[in-house]
């Protein structure tokens, strides 16, 4: 009895984790769309028993079926089996542990590339691939999802046409600008962005993406919030402090904001002055639309930092209910933006 109760132990000890190798290796292998909610479950309960089981036939005392006797063959080889065993065990494991947050990452974005499909109207080049089509919707869904927990778009409002091209090339040819990635823009219709999906699904970007989806998608809600009239009477300043701040909020952004704020520090005595900052039009010859950029974001940073996000969000409420931009400043943060501007300069 003792024996089939050893080689059982030892079987499971084996089975287990390799059911858990094949079993996430065929995640990845396959499409996951058609899964549903209990065979995912699948993907955190089966590794779990696998490592549990592991541990606890390497940390259990070994069965001793009997004492050993003289005479018995000598059990180096059993010992050198063993340690093979082990050593594949382990292997498996590692593997295992590798591959699950993919496989996690890949269930998620197809969820979410599902979810975009209802959340947006898309438009997408035949030139784009499935995969990196998949990437980028479900990118704009995550960004789209994260600005809805702060901001409330009516229902009645048409979702944000999403049209996205192959590459920056195609970008280029669109729209002849070599400082941007991406453009957003509120018409009478509603909100339109455009952007190359190359900039959402590079090699580089797999799992720390470029921030164009947040970028855009802050730019495409506040049309949706406010209509086209009251989103132009905004400057430009608050528009793309407001949208860096989302896109750079997290850990994972923490040096970016870091080497921004130091940037901004440096150039301090170059910065542009306040009239001109608070009208800055990009367009203009000879305009540093990188600086006016980074200045954006430390600026509204700093207001963030004085008054609140929520402060920032009533702005944008005032704004939708017909009070005017520069009103709507005074009354909130206590100034219009001239005088803000050069007092935040000053502090620098």
């Amino acid at each position: 009895m003792r024996t089939y109760i050893y080689w059982l132990w030892k079987a499971i000890s084996i089975f287990i984790p390799l059911v858990t190798f094949l079993f996430l290796i065929g995640l990845v292998a396959v499409e996951l769309t058609p899964l549903g909610p209990r065979f995912r479950l699948l993907i955190f309960i089966v590794p779990a028993a696998a490592l549990i089981i592991t541990i606890l036939t390497k940390t259990l005392p070994p069965i001793r079926l009997r004492k050993r006797r003289a005479g018995d063959p000598p059990t180096r080889r059993r010992g050198r089996e063993s340690l093979a065993i082990s050593a594949l065990l382990s292997i498996m494991l590692i593997v295992a542990v590798i591959i699950m947050p993919t496989t996690i990452e890949r269930l998620s974005r197809t969820d979410d590339a599902r979810a975009a499909l209802s959340s947006f109207a898309i438009q997408h080049d035949p030139a784009v691939s499935p995969d990196s089509l998949e990437l980028t919707l479900a990118e704009f869904e995550r960004a789209r999802r994260s600005l809805a927990e702060e901001w409330t778009v009516p229902p009645e409002i048409p979702p944000v046409s999403l049209q996205l091209l192959p590459d920056i090339e195609a970008y280029r040819q669109l729209r002849n600008e070599s400082w941007s990635t991406g453009f957003a823009i509120c018409e009478e219709s509603g909100a339109k962005i455009v952007v190359p999906v190359e900039i959402t699904s590079g090699v580089l970007d797999e799992y720390h993406h470029s921030g164009t989806p947040t970028h855009e998608m802050a730019h495409g809600m506040m049309c949706q919030i406010l209509g086209q009239r009251a989103f132009l009477t905004i400057q430009l300043w608050f528009h793309e402090g407001i949208a860096q701040l989302y896109q750079n909020q997290g850990m994972t952004n923490l040096f970016d904001r870091a080497f921004n704020r130091a940037v901004v520090w440096w150039k301090r005595d170059a910065l542009p002055p306040p009239q001109k900052f608070c009208d800055y039009n990009l367009r203009e010859p000879g305009a540093d639309i990188e600086l006016f950029y980074q200045t954006a974001f430390e600026f509204v940073r700093s207001l963030e930092a004085s008054h609140g996000r929520r402060t920032l969000n009533a702005i944008i409420e005032d704004v939708s209910e017909g009070a005017p931009f520069d009103h709507s400043l005074e009354n909130r943060l206590g100034g219009v933006c001239p005088d803000l501007y050069a007092e935040w300069t000053e502090s620098l």
